[in-house]
């Protein structure tokens, strides 16, 4: 069978809003694959569904193409001549520049006119709350063991530059996670066989060792005095628990040095 990609139209009949798309990764015909495997990659249009139901959009026409090349760009046209993201008949928020999907010279331009941009902090928290709960893409999805087992292998080896480590690290400076969080981060490192085996196996380096007591020394100057104060005590008292515990094996050892000559053996009774 000569599976096609397709641009498709719909509109929502209690609002009177309408959608348009393409689908270029389908595995059968548009027939079989619009509206009853496929939904559109829409967040908006997949709340009104979540709302009102799958029947309250009416399908208003489904194109076929020969290629993907050909399919974005009439898509892009649509929108284009359809003004859809200035017009409030449309749920579309974006044009996307599909048609440099495949140019590598058209994409470098583009990745240098946004070279240096930044999101605020604003822009980030609406691009958070649109992908949230429902509305992500994966929201209810499970994956399959050898699905997980393969993102693994993809992510196993990856080296990050210092540059990247850095900004890893000044992302997570100031986080202050709470107790209930730290012991469910525990109980679930402590469960872990894999893990309890990988740091059983593991051999520290004297440089990594050096890096770690850096690490820790420095985390320790930028603690807030209360915190330190907080983790003095955590460590005086972890310290008094060895110690008596230490202190109670010595008097047990002691006694049992006394008293273990004097329990009678098997001999003693049978001679």
């Amino acid at each position: 069978m000569n599976i096609k990609p397709y641009i498709y139209h719909i509109t929502h009949i209690p609002t009177n809003k309408c959608y348009v798309g393409s689908r270029i990764a389908n595995k059968v015909s548009a027939k079989e694959d619009f509206w009853k495997i496929y939904f559109t990659s829409s967040a908006h249009v997949k709340k009104l569904i979540d709302e009102y139901g799958a029947e309250s959009f009416k399908i208003d026409w489904v194109r076929e193409f020969k290629d993907d090349k050909e399919t974005i760009e009439e898509e892009r046209k649509f929108q284009q001549e359809n003004d859809v993201i200035n017009t409030n008949l449309y749920l579309n928020k974006a044009i996307w520049p599909y048609q440099d999907y495949k140019d590598p010279e058209r994409s470098e331009k583009l990745r240098k006119v946004n070279l240096g941009k930044k999101h605020t902090l604003e822009s980030i928290q609406k691009m958070r709350e649109v992908k949230k709960g429902k509305n992500h893409p994966n929201y209810g999805r499970k994956f399959s063991e050898e699905h997980k087992k393969n993102i693994s292998e993809s992510l196993s080896g990856r080296e990050f530059s210092e540059e990247h480590k850095k900004n890893m690290s000044d992302v997570r400076k100031g986080k202050n996670l709470s107790e209930e969080h730290k012991r469910k981060i525990g109980e679930g490192i402590n469960s872990s066989e894999k893990y309890k085996q990988a740091m059983s196996e593991r051999i520290i380096t004297e440089e990594q060792k050096i890096a770690i007591r850096k690490g820790v020394s420095q985390r320790w100057s930028n603690m807030p005095d209360e915190e330190k104060s907080k983790e003095q005590s955590r460590r005086s008292l972890a310290c008094g628990k060895e110690r008596r515990k230490e202190i109670c094996r010595k008097a047990g050892l002691a006694r049992w040095a006394k008293v273990k000559n004097s329990i009678p053996t098997l001999e003693d009774f049978f001679g």
